[in-house]
């Protein structure tokens, strides 16, 4: 799952190196540059990729498997270009948490 507000298709371009099989959770704000198109022809190559939109959270989680999590300091499209950086959320409750409140 990554929550990130601002994706582009340089997002999807890091996705598309996932491992084949990996199924994909991408939470956005509905301003998103990316287009229902985008979405469709990067399911056609790699499945599976959900796009969901909120708006409660301005900072940017990776959370794999429901059970660990990331908050990152930068988007995802910007890795490379500045140095950010990524702590590892260690309290489980903090993760429930994110997705409790990306369910509503």
């Amino acid at each position: 799952m990554l929550v990130d507000g601002y994706v582009d298709l340089g997002t999807l371009n890091i996705l598309a190196k996932k491992q084949k099989g990996i199924k994909v959770d991408l939470y956005t704000f509905k301003n998103t540059k990316l287009t229902k198109g985008d979405i469709d022809k990067f399911n056609a190559q790699y499945p599976d990729l959900t796009l969901n939109y909120m708006n409660i959270f301005h900072d940017r989680f990776i959370i794999l498997d429901k059970k660990e999590g990331y908050l990152i300091g930068a988007s995802l499209k910007d890795a490379g270009k500045k140095c950010f950086g990524v702590t590892k959320l260690q309290d489980s409750d903090t993760i429930k948490g994110i997705l409790e409140r990306l369910k509503k």
